[in-house]
C-alpha cells in the first residue's frame, strides 16, 4: 500500500504489466502492457528487466526501478499513461540488479547485485547545486572460503 493516505497498490508482473489500484474503492486507475517495449520505442533505453517500485511521499511519485543485464539501474516516474526516466545509475554493477531499498529522506539507495557488489548510491549538492548520483561499492562475502568451495559442489551450475 502507498499513496498520502495508503490507499493505492500497484503490481508488477514478470509480464511486464503494470497495474495501478485504489485500494480502498477497487479501483483499476491504470494497466500498461508491455511497458519495455513501449520505453524502449518512447526513449530509446534498453531496459531488460524491473527491480521493484519506491513511493516518496514527499513528492508524492511513485517511481519504478528497472535495470540491465550490464548493471545499470533506470529510475522512472510511474503515472497512468506510462514511465517517464527520471535518472540512471552507472558504473557501479556490472551484472543484474536484484535488489533497492531507496530512503529518499536521506537521498539515498543501496544496490545488491549479482556481482556480489552492494551499492550506496547518494546525491551531492556542492553549493547548494545538486551533482549527480555517486557510488560506494562493498564487496559482499556471504560465505567463508571453505564453504563457498563445498556449495560449488552441490550445485551443478
Amino acid at each position: 500500500m502507498f499513496g498520502p493516505e495508503n490507499d493505492f497498490v500497484y503490481a508488477l508482473t514478470h509480464s511486464e504489466t503494470f497495474g495501478l489500484w485504489n485500494a480502498i474503492e477497487g479501483t483499476q486507475h491504470a494497466r500498461l502492457l508491455g511497458v519495455r517495449e513501449a520505453i524502449k520505442e518512447k526513449y530509446q533505453l534498453e531496459v531488460d528487466y524491473f527491480v521493484d517500485c519506491s513511493f516518496d511521499a514527499k513528492s508524492d511519485r511513485l517511481y519504478v526501478l528497472g535495470g540491465t543485464h550490464q548493471g545499470d539501474l533506470i529510475v522512472f516516474n510511474a503515472g497512468v499513461e506510462g514511465f517517464a526516466p527520471v535518472f540512471m545509475l552507472k558504473g557501479g554493477h556490472t551484472s543484474t540488479i536484484r535488489c533497492v531499498h531507496w530512503d529518499h529522506q536521506a537521498e539515498t539507495l543501496l544496490t545488491g547485485s549479482e556481482d556480489g557488489f552492494l551499492c550506496h548510491w547518494s546525491k551531492h549538492s556542492i553549493n547548494g547545486q545538486s551533482s549527480e548520483l555517486t557510488s560506494e561499492k562493498l564487496k559482499v562475502s556471504a560465505f567463508s572460503e571453505k564453504r563457498a568451495r563445498h556449495r560449488k559442489e552441490l550445485m551443478p551450475y
